[in-house]
């Protein structure tokens, strides 16, 4: 089908291929840049993803090392009722006491121990009760790394 116009002599073929779609009317012309916005989203997405992991990794560092510090607040209050039961029933006395421990594990920790004794007469016996306690802390409350324990305790000098 090569005829010729009547102006020319090119074929009409050949005007059908100058003429061809637009780009307005091809199909898929409106999703033209669709993968930069989708891509901006993914990434920023992932940014964000990313954000809180590293947030939550570290929380959970802060808050295993504060865990470790309470458990030695705990052994440090323990320690201090042990030495004020010992002084109170090796002395018959009591009193409080403040001190830092030198062991491993235990420094940075202060130690305030407290007793009150009571007399106990029950039938012929009369002895003593001493009422104890100890409170180890460790870090400053500003900073949020406190660690702190209080533990409570009764000793008694009767046989």
């Amino acid at each position: 089908m090569m005829s010729k116009k009547p102006n020319g002599d090119r074929p009409r073929f050949a005007l059908r291929a100058k003429r061809g779609l637009s780009p307005s009317s091809r199909p898929f012309s409106r999703s033209r840049g669709f993968a930069l916005p989708a891509a901006v989203f993914l990434i920023t997405a992932l940014a964000a993803v990313a954000g809180v992991l590293v947030n939550l990794t570290a929380t959970s560092d802060a808050s295993s090392m504060l865990t470790l510090q309470t458990a030695r607040a705990q052994n440090a209050a323990a320690s201090g009722l042990a030495w004020a039961a010992r002084v109170a029933l090796a002395n018959g006395t009591c009193g409080t006491a403040s001190f830092a421990p030198a062991v491993d594990g235990l420094r940075g920790f202060t130690i305030n121990t407290g007793c009150t004794a009571s007399t106990v007469t029950e039938g012929s016996n009369t002895y003593v009760v001493y009422s104890l306690t100890s409170t180890a802390t460790a870090g400053a409350a500003a900073t949020g790394d406190r660690a702190s324990r209080t533990l409570v305790a009764r000793v008694t000098s009767a046989p």
